[in-house]
């Protein structure tokens, strides 16, 4: 990795560690502490993420199922990526306002040797990854049911 860009990566990682705190996890983790509420978490995160992404994709299949009756199957992309569009910019509000003027970090950042165009841009990759994250659910089971529903010719 260049002398440059090191830093900026270190930089991301620790916003990523704060945003997502993978280092409180880890923490407990090593310490034995309260594994029972860490698996529980985990499990409950994970039965809302199979219900919402079984949810989209039997609700595009359906829409598949209606749309290709009118030769327009490409109609369940567009209208995905208008929700996905939708939710990213109402998600967006409050990752950004977060990220940018709600945190306490921004003079503790600022006293690193970083220019403020990399200190901003680590703040803004971290707001991108969390926005991607958020739009997964919706838009792979969306591209999976398409693709294995839409014969290419």
């Amino acid at each position: 990795m260049s002398g440059v860009r090191a830093p900026w990566f270190a930089l991301f990682r620790a916003l990523l560690n704060v945003q997502f705190g993978l280092s409180a996890v880890r923490a407990r983790i090593r310490r034995r502490e309260k594994l029972w509420q860490l698996a529980a978490a985990e499990l409950g995160m994970l039965l809302v993420a199979a219900v919402i992404v079984g949810v989209v994709a039997a609700f595009t299949w359906a829409l598949l199922q209606a749309v290709s009756q009118l030769g327009q199957p490409e109609v369940v992309l567009t209208l995905a990526h208008a929700a996905a569009a939708t939710l990213v910019f109402l998600f967006a509000i409050g990752f950004v306002l977060s990220a940018f003027f709600f945190s306490n970090d921004t003079g503790l950042l600022f006293s690193w040797p970083l220019s403020a165009r990399q200190i901003l841009s680590a703040k803004f990759a971290v707001v991108l990854a969390s926005e991607y994250l958020t739009i997964a659910p919706l838009l792979i089971p969306v591209y999976v049911v398409y693709a294995r529903s839409v014969p290419v010719a």
